[in-house]
């Protein structure tokens, strides 16, 4: 690959991580220091133009500080409404949904997901076959790791910290 391409391909996944990140801040207070809809520094090059910016159909944000990057987002496929025309922009982001979140925007972001990946938790079988893949995906790249660093407990249904979340997006943006 020439070295455009290779630009290119880092421009679409910087952009789709940022849109990522979007998403997840639209569930959660402005980072310390920052002031919700105002960014401290603007991104060189976004996915989240034209028809990634059309409405999604999601009510409940339409005029929040998110709106475009709940859109965004959904125009991706990375994040869904809880309904047809409601996403709940303030409920906590899970770690199940997280792992989804991160392997739908693997595609976008040039990531590469391992086709049949194992995993060794013992408490994921209850969440939806999707999920366990995805959630299989993220820990056999290194970009999610069991609750604690355990090889058996995952804790789907315990929610991300927003620092988890950031220590998260940094190994993902390294497999980008």
């Amino acid at each position: 690959m020439d070295g455009c391409g290779v630009r290119r391909r880092s421009r679409v996944a910087v952009a789709a991580v940022l849109g990522l990140v979007g998403s997840l801040l639209a569930v959660g207070a402005a980072p310390g220091g920052a002031v919700a809809g105002e960014a401290d520094n603007e991104a060189v090059y976004s996915a989240c133009v034209g028809a990634a910016l059309e409405p999604a159909g999601l009510v409940d944000v339409v005029g929040s500080f998110a709106e475009d990057a709940v859109n965004c987002v959904a125009h991706y496929g990375i994040t869904r409404g809880r309904t047809e025309t409601m996403y709940d922009p303030g409920a906590p982001v899970l770690r199940w949904q997280m792992a989804l979140f991160l392997s739908r925007a693997a595609g976008p972001a040039g990531v590469v997901l391992p086709a049949n990946p194992e995993t060794g938790f013992t408490d994921i079988e209850r969440v939806f076959e999707g999920a366990r893949t995805a959630i299989a995906q993220m820990a056999q790249l290194g970009i999610m790791r069991g609750h604690g660093g355990s090889s058996t407990s995952f804790r789907p249904d315990q929610s991300v910290s927003r620092a988890s979340m950031a220590e998260m997006l940094d190994a993902f943006l390294g497999e980008a």
